[in-house]
């Protein structure tokens, strides 16, 4: 039974990471990057300030609302999250769980390649920030630059704007942005298995994309006219964001504890809910 497992998953892990979507995901991490880039090259000028560095792209890219949910999350959910109901509605379940030893068996090989993606679609944007930030004329320093320790110059046209959380002078910045794509694919694979655990009811390939601009969107219209600190509690894009659990960038931060206890609580329910569910479904 388990060398039929791990057959399996081999199997769906070449789908996944041989699929030619990762085209997408390519052209999504070049442009955030791009897009995130040109925003702290021209804030670094304006302010006056030294030498920025590659890592500060990537920490500007991991709280940007717009960047991260909109085009990051909705590309890795069309990357990772819809095989499950495009074998449905192929009839191409049917025949794995036959060859696999049951359907406990098919849902654990869909998991484990979109735990996997989630971590290596984070260690492509960071690689992304990296190229771009070279690019662009950010250092390779893993020391935090004047931009990221929210230095203020006499005489800029405007103040520091705190992009993310300021790092300890002695900070290793590279150390700290592998740190914050390791919480993004946690938040990244907690809302996948859930759109996972949602395509076991309801076998639409169309839904995950759907599913995750829907959620975005919904929370950013609600963000608009709900301004009680509690909203942030049950946003789950706003808990994507590394500033949001930061006491100098956000006047009502999370506790950062709270954030990996929901991710973990999702993750691990989704994936129970799904399997329970998949007993009961017609494949």
């Amino acid at each position: 039974m388990m060398r039929q497992t791990f057959a399996l998953i081999r199997i769906e892990l070449a789908r996944l990471f041989f699929s030619r979507r990762w085209m997408a995901g390519l052209l999504i991490w070049g442009v955030a990057a791009k897009l995130a880039a040109d925003e702290i090259a021209g804030h670094v000028v304006a302010a006056h300030l030294g030498k920025w560095t590659v890592y500060d792209v990537h920490a500007a890219l991991m709280n940007n609302a717009f960047l991260v949910c909109f085009l990051m999350l909705t590309t890795f959910v069309l990357i990772a999250c819809d095989s499950p109901a495009r074998d449905r509605e192929t009839r191409f379940a049917h025949v794995m769980m036959v060859r696999s030893g049951g359907r406990l068996q098919w849902w654990v090989a869909k998991i484990v390649p979109m735990l996997l993606a989630s971590v290596v679609f984070q260690a492509g944007a960071l690689g992304a920030c990296i190229a771009v930030g070279v690019y662009g004329g950010g250092t390779l320093s893993r020391e935090p630059s004047e931009l990221a320790l929210g230095t203020v110059k006499e005489g800029a046209s405007v103040s520091t704007q705190l992009f993310f959380t300021p790092p300890a002078r002695d900070a290793d910045m590279l150390v700290r942005e592998v740190g914050t794509s390791l919480y993004l694919a946690l938040g990244f694979a907690a809302i996948g298995m859930g759109i996972l655990a949602l395509t076991v009811r309801y076998p639409l390939s169309w839904l995950p994309g759907l599913a995750a601009v829907g959620v975005t969107l919904v929370d950013r219209i609600l963000s608009w006219f709900i301004h009680a600190s509690w909203y942030s509690w049950v946003s789950l894009p706003y808990r994507l964001m590394e500033a949001a659990h930061s006491a100098v960038v956000v006047d009502d931060p999370l506790p950062l504890w709270s954030s990996l206890l929901c991710w973990t609580v999702l993750l691990v329910g989704s994936a129970i809910g799904g399997a329970r569910m998949l007993r009961d479904v017609d494949v």
